[in-house]
């Protein structure tokens, strides 16, 4: 991962969007920030609890990697848990409860004529810093992914306009996913709580 995610990132041009993808589980690891580490890791099928440092992706590099790709606009779909922590509150716009499509993501940072060539990244996360992402063995995914699927399936075309944007989507979610994971809770007794965040930075 670590060295094919810097390289695709690497592959497109000033004017492409790229969207990516991320799917595994995610662990807070606090004994690793005295390390320099975020603190929020994501741990691959390889992950060695042993060798805690060698064998997980920090959230931090996760979005440095993003942060040095060529494309002018990058979207990140992240399924893991705590996965609302990629970013610091004072390091990022959140765009929580500001609508917008793709289209407008590159026109949040600047205003005609200015920065021509700054890139933007947009993160749709499962659930928030402190949530889990809930897993349901028999959807196959995760509850986010199996709503994000959904959504662009169709079900997230909120306006009936045959185009699904990133806040239809994010909106889509937001409506299901706490829903299934409140279920699931009064199912199981779990303490399931999860609300995916979206952040633009």
């Amino acid at each position: 991962i670590e060295q094919e995610l810097p390289a695709f990132l690497a592959k497109p041009n000033e004017s492409d969007t790229v969207y990516v993808f991320v799917s595994m589980h995610g662990l807070q690891i606090p004994q690793l920030v005295q390390e320099g580490g975020s603190g929020t890791y994501l741990l691959p099928s390889d992950f060695n609890p042993d060798e805690l440092k060698e064998t997980t992706i920090d959230i931090q590099w996760l979005r440095d990697a993003l942060q040095a790709g060529r494309a002018r606009t990058t979207v990140l779909i992240l399924d893991a848990c705590h996965s609302g922590g990629i970013y610091k509150t004072e390091e990022l716009t959140t765009v929580k409860h500001e609508p917008f499509s793709i289209k407008s993501v590159r026109s949040v940072f600047e205003a005609p004529d200015e920065q021509p060539h700054r890139r933007s990244i947009y993160v749709l996360s499962s659930c928030g810093p402190a949530e889990s992402s809930v897993e349901v063995p028999r959807l196959k995914h995760g509850i986010f992914t199996y709503w994000l699927l959904c959504g662009l399936d169709g079900a997230a075309d909120l306006d009936h306009d045959t185009t699904i944007t990133m806040d239809e989507l994010f909106r889509f979610v937001s409506q299901h996913v706490p829903k299934m994971a409140a279920y699931f809770r009064s199912k199981t007794g779990e303490p399931y709580s999860q609300h995916p965040e979206r952040f633009l930075c």
